[in-house]
């Protein structure tokens, strides 16, 4: 079967499970609400209505380009729980077998995988990109900010952005290729995003030491990949990098874990 034929069938057994609108949905909620309550609380404090909020719990945030990359800041774990889904989600129906069996060439169905990813993933950023910027952009109407939408800066971010999904998905692609289990999977996914890499950014904002080092924790090259970060609040500072740099960082993450999967776990037998 050729990579045509195998991404067909890739995006057949995706759109036929519930996963795909579940996730969007989840994600589209959760950024929803988080963008619209960091922009109603930036807005009501330039207006003077949270008089009594520190200034320093707003360092940063007043321009409307923090708010919006909320959508790669906070929402990365989206597009990696997408990639995890999208292969331990036959290692826990069993479905490998058959798709073995229609392409014996392992490495088939896994570009197969990586090019339907990139295409979901996409469709998924640009559905975050869009729920987060439009209801940040409507809070900050609302309350009298200017939501900045068509500046270059923030059209180019929101491109960025989509980029990212795609590159997020790739590693939570690799990550599900080396680990089978997809409850494993998830919790490690959720365990180092959530807890481990907050924890040593949040250290690094301050311990100028560890910045160097910090920076190229996946989430910190996808910070400089958007050009958006959420730690400038925290007083995170450093000398600041060209986003390609970003783009380069977090895709060497993405092609090391799949390497490491197509190598190992991927040419062990199926149960």
């Amino acid at each position: 079967m050729s990579i045509g034929s195998a991404t067909r069938s890739e995006f057949t057994k995706y759109f036929t499970t519930s996963a795909w609108w579940v996730l969007t949905l989840i994600t589209v909620a959760a950024l929803a609400l988080m963008s619209g309550g960091f922009a109603a609380a930036i807005g009501l404090a330039q207006t003077g209505a949270l008089d009594e909020v520190p200034d320093a719990a707003l360092l940063g945030a007043a321009a409307p380009s923090l708010v919006y990359g909320l959508a790669v800041n906070i929402g990365y774990i989206f597009p990696i729980l997408l990639g995890v889904l999208l292969v331990t989600g036959e290692f826990r129906h069993h479905a490998l077998i058959p798709t073995f069996l229609a392409t014996p060439k392992r490495g088939t169905v896994l570009v197969a995988k990586l090019v339907t990813g990139a295409i979901v993933g996409a469709a998924l950023g640009i559905v975050a990109v869009a729920a987060t910027v439009g209801t940040a952009a409507g809070v900050f109407a609302a309350t009298g900010q200017d939501p900045e939408l068509t500046t270059t800066d923030n059209l180019a971010m929101m491109g960025r952005m989509v980029l990212a999904f795609v590159l997020w998905t790739w590693v939570g692609l690799g990550l599900g290729s080396i680990v089978r289990n997809q409850v494993a999977a998830i919790v490690i996914a959720l365990v180092f995003t959530q807890l481990v890499e907050p924890l040593v950014r949040t250290a690094a904002a301050f311990a100028p030491a560890i910045e160097p080092a910090a920076r190229y924790l996946p989430s910190a090259a996808s910070d400089t990949l958007v050009g958006s970060n959420f730690y400038v609040m925290l007083g995170a500072s450093g000398e600041a990098q060209e986003w390609w740099v970003g783009a380069v960082i977090l895709a060497v993450y993405a092609v090391a874990l799949t390497i490491i999967g197509a190598v190992t776990t991927w040419r062990r037998d199926v149960d």
